[in-house]
């Protein structure tokens, strides 16, 4: 423990280093290592680095402790597509199916766009979860209208459990658009 303490705070390859030991961490499903390695970066010149936190996230989340990925990530000042795509994996990975498919809106809200790894996350999601439970469980339509635009396969269920929420908040004029601009070649 005192050599990784070492390691972590006084070397010069020390970024590379700590960020290596917690890939392997997450690798070998070694948790309780990873707390240890995060513990000494919280003090150091790395507590805020984004590669780092990036690589704590993806730790605890391929360790299947979702709980303290989701607190780091919602601590993070700055979040990129990397940081993202760990949590959604994360969920998907660890039975939180429709938690992975309802950081998709927020993601795309502030402006990013998912990647190939992110969107595979989402596909492994979606078929862990009924399209009318996803669709049913947004609050917002927009987060339902989103989640269909990116489903792959979009079937009777999935149309009608979209139109039934419009059709819910009162704004069935909506859903009436929707279907004419988007059922073209796809119902």
């Amino acid at each position: 423990m005192d050599l990784i303490r070492q390691l972590c705070k006084n070397n010069a390859g020390a970024r590379e280093i700590c960020h290596t030991l917690l890939k392997r961490c997450a690798n070998l499903n070694k948790l309780n290592e990873g707390k240890i390695i995060h513990a000494l970066l919280l003090n150091s010149r790395f507590s805020d680095d984004l590669v780092m936190q990036n690589t704590l996230l993806n730790m605890y989340a391929k360790c299947g402790d979702l709980v303290n990925a989701r607190k780091l990530f919602d601590e993070m000042s700055i979040r990129d597509v990397v940081t993202w795509t760990a949590l959604i994996t994360g969920y998907s990975q660890h039975d939180g199916p429709q938690a992975a498919l309802l950081l998709l809106p927020e993601m795309l809200r502030i402006g990013l766009k998912p990647n190939q790894f992110t969107l595979a996350s989402l596909l492994k999601a979606a078929s862990g979860v009924g399209s009318t439970d996803v669709l049913q469980g947004c609050d917002h339509l927009e987060e339902a209208q989103l989640i269909f635009d990116v489903m792959v396969s979009k079937n009777e269920v999935s149309w009608n459990s979209l139109i039934a929420g419009y059709a819910r908040k009162g704004q069935g004029d909506k859903g009436f658009l929707f279907v004419l601009e988007h059922a073209e070649g796809e119902c």
